[in-house]
């Protein structure tokens, strides 16, 4: 006797949950130039170099976040979750720094951005967006024992390479030559290791279910509908 395989959810409810979430999402990313989320605080009795380089790094992390929420695919999945903790962390910090509304405000707006980047629904919409066809693709979770050797990778990462330019401009040429090697290293050799838990998803084709996961899985994994009795 055999199953009957009934590939994937219907696609309406699906679809409809991932635009609104989506679209949520860039709302409150393009809004963040226009509420007063800025880092001019945060810098501004330092340097003029040193303003100029926070509020560069300000604009690119920004312009960076707002490129991957509109156009999907694993790797700005992968840009998008770097770049959210970024936004959230410096609206949070700017709000001990001068504890008006507007600032509290856009802290809070940096934290439902930080959630929503790491919606299941949402990370399902930007695997879905590089898929064939009929596929129909869903992120995995991350395994448990890599969560945390990621999340360090990650904050090293971020860490140094935001340090560096900051640094350099505050002529303190030693150290942010330092961050800089450093950073050079991590983009190297941690980001594609990062990028990977972009890639593991689970996949309903009209012939059955795949697995792809690069992390854990030699090769894909793949079962046909008539093999499940």
């Amino acid at each position: 006797m055999r199953v009957k395989v009934v590939c994937g959810p219907k696609p309406y409810p699906y679809d409809v949950a991932n635009k609104s979430f989506i679209w949520l999402l860039r709302a409150t990313v393009g809004i963040l130039p226009f509420i007063g989320a800025g880092v001019g605080n945060l810098v501004d009795n330092r340097s003029t170099n040193v303003q100029f380089v926070a509020t560069l790094l300000a604009w690119v992390v920004w312009s960076a976040c707002t490129f991957s929420v509109f156009f999907l695919h694993p790797i700005t999945l992968t840009v998008m979750r770097i770049a959210t903790p970024v936004i959230a962390a410096s609206l949070i910090v700017a709000v001990f720094d001068s504890m008006q509304t507007q600032q509290i405000i856009s802290a809070a707006i940096g934290v439902a951005i930080l959630l929503l980047s790491f919606n299941a629904d949402i990370g399902n919409a930007f695997v879905q967006a590089s898929a064939y066809g009929d596929e129909k693709r869903f992120l995995l979770r991350p395994p448990v024992a890599l969560v945390a050797p990621v999340v360090l990778a990650s904050l090293i990462l971020i860490a140094a390479t935001i340090a560096a330019p900051l640094l350099l401009a505050a002529k303190n040429l030693w150290i942010g030559l330092a961050c800089a090697i450093a950073s050079a290293v991590g983009i190297w050799f941690f980001a594609r290791r990062i990028h990977q838990l972009s890639r593991r998803w689970f996949v309903f084709v009209p012939a059955g279910f795949v697995i792809h996961d690069e992390t854990l899985l030699g090769t894909n994994l793949m079962i046909r509908k008539y093999d499940l009795v």
